[in-house]
């Protein structure tokens, strides 16, 4: 045995992934402890397997040990043999060796065209390649478009499908997005902020519709805007003070105690009164408290549209039960009298972490503006007729659009007041 001589590479040793470099390290430090414990089979002057063994041998300093194998054996099924007894592979990364396998012939070497001199008729269809794996055929078929170099998948993609980080399926199903939204979903999925990439494009895509609701936001025309007007009045008062059929969106918060649930049917009530005939009704909800709300807004002739998500980013305001979960994710309730189209269609409202809010808004009025900005347009009438805060109000003045508001007391409308008012004094519409 030759321990000097360098060998190539068979096409059947180059069809199986590689490990990860933490492995590779490993395997290597394992060599220079305790030496080569399994010789590197060499099969028709090419290494059929151990191509990471000599890689560690030589980051080691140590001399590789070779055995040399019969011509008559089935170089792949040698292959297959020894990589699925001694490294562990997931389903995908072995249809991804049966797809690159299948693209050969028996005797290792790569498939000749159909109808070329000397065509070896005998090839590893991608069905023997699946049994001699023991994955599915359509596994397979996904991995085959995966490694197609002039197919959709980008490098990113197929090494990550290579590496085991992405599995063949949901690769595929991603397969028709851009190259750039790609390569940012397996950016995320390495990165652990997502499980998977089709987990992950859906995140990017919440993501661009939400700038581009906001981009829409700062190309409003800066017009100037009614001051708005508020009123201490019950929801059944405030029937008689707004006129039917003038508000184009009714955008509230209501309290998520006993008292507010029992006040959801007049919401409703006000909201079919004052919403014209493309009005939108949008309710901030709890998780806890979601059927209840459900049942007490259930009316007619207002039509349920859907549900959002409102997800604040960052750290908690408050934490400890029961805030925790609904100050990071809200359920956004939406009615309306005839079918609205959301901009985007996006289910998922996402208020930027603390350092990235627009300078002057907390996070509840952050959120509350990205609402309006979701449901109105520039010019519009947003009320808000259940008050506790100026978020809503805030909202609606930077998209520019009229409000009209309500609290349960004086007290309550001079904090708003004074909220808009420093609002307005820093710059903020």
């Amino acid at each position: 045995m030759d321990s000097k001589k360098q060998y190539p590479l068979s096409p059947v040793a180059l069809a199986f992934p590689d490990a990860s470099p933490e492995a590779d390290a490993r395997l290597a430090a394992s060599i220079a402890k305790y030496g080569q414990r399994v010789p590197v089979s060499v099969w028709n002057g090419e290494i059929l397997d151990g191509r990471r063994r000599i890689a560690a041998c030589a980051k080691a300093g140590v001399a590789p040990v070779f055995e040399y194998l019969d011509d008559d054996i089935d170089p792949v099924q040698y292959a297959v043999d020894r990589n699925t007894l001694h490294r562990e592979m997931s389903d995908s990364q072995k249809a991804w060796v049966a797809a690159k396998l299948s693209q050969l012939s028996p005797r290792g070497r790569p498939r000749r065209r159909q109808g070329e001199k000397g065509a070896n008729l005998h090839n590893y269809t991608r069905k023997d390649a699946a049994a001699l794996l023991r994955v599915g055929t359509r596994q397979v078929y996904y991995a085959a478009r995966i490694l197609s170099e002039d197919g959709p998948a980008v490098p990113q993609l197929r090494r990550a499908v290579e590496l085991g980080h992405v599995r063949v399926g949901d690769a595929c199903s991603v397969l028709d997005q851009d190259p750039d939204v790609q390569r940012r979903a397996v950016d995320l999925v390495g990165t652990g902020q997502e499980r998977t990439v089709t987990r992950a494009v859906k995140r990017i895509r919440r993501e661009n519709q939400s700038r581009e609701a906001l981009a829409r936001q700062d190309n409003q025309p800066r017009t100037a805007v009614e001051a708005p007007t508020l009123f201490t009045a019950s929801l059944a008062e405030l029937c008689d003070l707004v006129p039917a059929g003038s508000v184009d969106a009714v955008i509230t918060h209501p309290p998520h105690r006993e008292d507010g649930l029992l006040l959801l049917g007049d919401l409703a009530s006000f909201a079919a009164h004052a919403l014209r005939p493309t009005g939108v009704l949008v309710v901030v909800g709890n998780f806890f408290l979601l059927r209840r709300m459900l049942e007490k807004l259930a009316r007619p002739d207002l039509r349920w549209l859907g549900e959002l998500d409102l997800l604040f980013e960052g750290p908690p305001a408050r934490s400890g039960p029961p805030y925790r979960m609904d100050i990071h994710r809200k359920p956004i309730l939406v009615y309306g009298k005839a079918d609205f189209r959301l901009h985007g269609g996006a289910d998922l409202v996402r208020v930027p972490p603390p350092d990235e809010l627009t300078p002057g808004f907390d996070r509840e009025e952050q959120g509350m503006a990205l609402l309006a900005a979701r449901f109105a347009a520039s010019g519009q009438t947003v009320c808000d007729p259940m008050m506790q805060q100026a978020a809503t109000a805030l909202g609606a003045r930077e998209m520019r659009c009229t409000f009209i508001g309500s609290a349960d007391g004086q007290t309550s409308v001079d904090r708003i007041w004074n909220r808009l008012s420093a609002a307005e004094g820093n710059g903020n519409f």
